[in-house]
């Protein structure tokens, strides 16, 4: 057993020090975070999350300095700086662990990032490129899409051909200057290599618009790749579009991560997306009484 021991710490050390040699990426933001400020000059974090601070009627953060807190108790990796962090609505603030028994939603595995895994690689030894800026049309193109296939969700995919509501969604979306070809887009994030290598082109020139084409996602059925596009459910006539909510793919640098939510034996969760400005600033706020 001594022996095996040995043996056991030899290739351990071996795989951390593989995994330390590796070359480690340089995170990259897309520079929201102090790009867009107010008329004083001071950074508004409106393109960030901000989930849970103080925000006021029209959605900025009552106070910028409750951002600069909650990256500063991230960054600090203390697990107290994080417990101690406040937030709130309007006009109280509280303790994330309070013990007024205020009810608040607090935030979920916001130190996630920090830990320290002993299987895979470190979780800052991989990246992902920057996400689409607040001012580039693939944010643009990428809200659209996602809302058409929310509004499309309950069609069957046989019944697209004919559907008013598939021709107004190939319509809308087509117009989109990011789904267009040699059409030139110059938001922040628009011109890097990493936007530019997910760019779906929609309308070609003397193209014409196929349905397989209007959505992304995979489903079963052939992967027919042309030219500057990949037809994705040329082999699917049953089933309706997937909820967006539940099927949306991250990719990172070391692969792609399923965002599926599982629900008991196997079905899926429905998430619920509230429409509307004061549910979406309701849904922004911590408390679970309105505030």
């Amino acid at each position: 057993m001594t022996m095996r021991r040995l043996q056991s710490l030899e290739r351990r050390r071996a795989a951390a020090d593989i995994a330390a040699a590796r070359p480690h990426p340089i995170h990259r933001a897309n520079g929201d975070e102090h790009r867009h400020r107010d008329e004083n000059g001071k950074p508004t974090y409106i393109g960030n999350f901000t989930k849970c601070l103080r925000h006021d009627g029209n959605g900025f953060l009552v106070d910028p300095m409750d951002y600069s807190e909650w990256v500063r108790s991230i960054d600090s990796a203390d697990p107290r700086d994080i417990a101690a962090q406040t937030i709130g609505g309007p006009p109280w603030k509280v303790l994330q662990n309070n013990t007024d028994n205020i009810p608040v939603r607090g935030w979920e595995s916001q130190g996630a990032g920090l830990t320290f895994e002993l299987e895979g690689p470190d979780p800052q030894s991989v990246t992902m490129p920057p996400a689409p800026a607040l001012d580039s049309e693939e944010l643009v193109a990428e809200m659209a899409e996602l809302y058409w296939m929310a509004l499309c969700r309950d069609i069957p995919f046989a019944q697209w051909s004919g559907n008013a509501t598939i021709d107004k969604a190939i319509n809308s979306l087509k117009k989109l200057d990011w789904f267009r070809a040699n059409q030139p887009v110059t938001g922040s994030t628009d011109v890097l290599a990493s936007s530019q290598a997910r760019r779906r082109i929609l309308r070609g020139p003397g193209d014409a618009f196929t349905l397989p084409e209007l959505f992304r996602g995979v489903s079963p059925g052939p992967r027919q790749p042309t030219s500057h596009r990949v037809h994705r459910r040329p082999g699917v006539l049953a089933g309706a579009a997937p909820d967006p909510a539940r099927t949306r793919r991250c990719v990172h640098a070391s692969g792609v991560v399923s965002r599926r939510l599982a629900g008991r034996a196997g079905r899926s969760i429905p998430v619920t997306i509230p429409l509307g400005w004061q549910p979406w600033r309701q849904w922004q706020r911590p408390c679970a009484r309105p505030c």
